[in-house]
């Protein structure tokens, strides 16, 4: 038994770590306004690493950086169904500081960053504690600007 738990703790510091470097990938890729796509491929391949790990967190994480990247494509309406897959995922495994993360990401990608702000998901945020929901999805989804 001891076994599996150590697994599991190595699987989830996995997760952490490729869903880290795919954030910096990101980040990287939307420095100073621009779109690197070098950057964007990274970003997705780590993605892609996560989708094949196959349990929520991980589909989630992978659904999010998807997101963010088409995003800053200016692909909005195909990052707004990543979106709402990455909170779907989170919700489904209790994750609601990682969900509402994923819906503000959304609500960005519809409304801009003003009106997103002040809405559900970023009132959610705040009810779990988060001071600051716009500067929270800029840790979460680099690249989630305007």
């Amino acid at each position: 038994m001891r076994g599996a738990c150590h697994l599991s703790r190595v699987q989830f510091q996995r997760i952490d770590l490729l869903g880290l470097r795919a954030r910096a990938a990101l980040g990287l890729a939307a420095l100073d306004g621009g779109v690197d796509r070098r950057w964007l491929a990274r970003a997705r391949a780590d993605a892609r690493r996560l989708e094949r790990v196959a349990i929520d967190p991980a589909l989630g994480i992978a659904s999010l950086v998807f997101g963010t990247a088409l995003y800053i494509e200016g692909k909005r309406p195909e990052a707004l169904a990543r979106f709402e897959d990455a909170s779907a995922r989170f919700d489904a495994r209790g994750m609601r500081l990682h969900s509402a993360v994923a819906l503000l990401a959304r609500d960005v990608a519809a409304v801009g960053a003003a009106r997103a702000g002040e809405g559900a998901a970023a009132r959610r945020l705040l009810a779990l504690g988060v001071a600051r929901p716009l500067f929270m999805l800029r840790v979460w989804a680099p690249g989630m600007r305007k």
